[in-house]
């Protein structure tokens, strides 16, 4: 295999690699996230006093960050297939 070739693929796979690891941080990220929501009882369900809100809103922004950060990877890894597809038709 040409070397061209060889990195091609490399780097596709490490967009790969960066897509998969960005993936599994917003997992966990939005299980923190929303975590709040299954806590309290049956009857009272989450607590909305106005300090909790706040953490709330914050796990949540940070989940927004990595939501965004996962799109800019599907994105460019998007591209990475296209460009190689049409470089390499067959």
């Amino acid at each position: 295999m040409p070397y061209d070739r060889a990195q091609e693929y490399s780097d596709l796979y490490e967009e790969q690699a960066k897509l998969q690891e960005s993936e599994q941080q917003a997992a966990r990220d939005a299980v923190v996230a929303l975590s709040a929501f299954w806590g309290g009882d049956d009857k009272t369900g989450p607590d909305f006093a106005p300090e909790h809100v706040t953490r709330m809103q914050e796990k949540i922004e940070v989940l927004q960050g990595q939501l965004l950060l996962v799109d800019t990877f599907m994105k460019g890894l998007d591209q990475g297939y296209k460009k190689f597809l049409t470089a390499h038709p067959q």
